[in-house]
């Protein structure tokens, strides 16, 4: 009950992604898209502004702003940095890591770090693979099997 998401940082997303309209606290504009890439065919009901909250290696928080679309089918939330940093400048007070997997990123726990790195490694092959693969003891390591 700490209130903790998952929200994966994805440089190869073109707009970040939120499954909860309570991140959306203007509101969305409806629209009907179907979703490409990592979240290949669900479907998109809206786009607006989120916000999120992140905590800093210490201890404090940052609050992020940027356009998203709201799929409530997708199983976690995607933060897309690419979208975000053009027009946001990056201070002390607003720093991010810039490597989902370091270990001095607490936003996400290790297992999920680890399905993270090992879906890198794998040349950004897909979530389920990297799963079975854990599965099978055929990489090292467990994997979050959650999303």
């Amino acid at each position: 009950a700490s209130g903790l998401r998952t929200i994966i940082i994805d440089t190869g997303a073109s707009l970040s992604i939120s499954n909860d309209e309570r991140d959306f606290p203007d509101g969305y504009e409806p629209c009907d898209i179907e979703l490409q890439g990592i979240g290949s065919g669900l479907r998109v009901k809206g786009k607006g502004k989120v916000r999120w909250r992140f905590q800093r290696a210490d201890g404090g928080f940052v609050v992020i702003e940027c356009m998203a679309y709201y799929a409530p089918s997708m199983k976690f939330n995607l933060f897309s940095p690419q979208s975000y940093f053009p027009e946001n400048t990056v201070s002390e007070n607003k720093a991010l890591f810039t490597c989902a997997t370091d270990a001095n990123n607490i936003n996400l726990p290790q297992k999920a770090k680890l399905l993270l790195q090992w879906h890198y490694r794998l040349g950004h092959c897909s979530m389920q693979l990297v799963r079975w693969l854990s599965s099978k003891g055929i990489i090292k390591g467990v994997v979050d099997s959650s999303s």
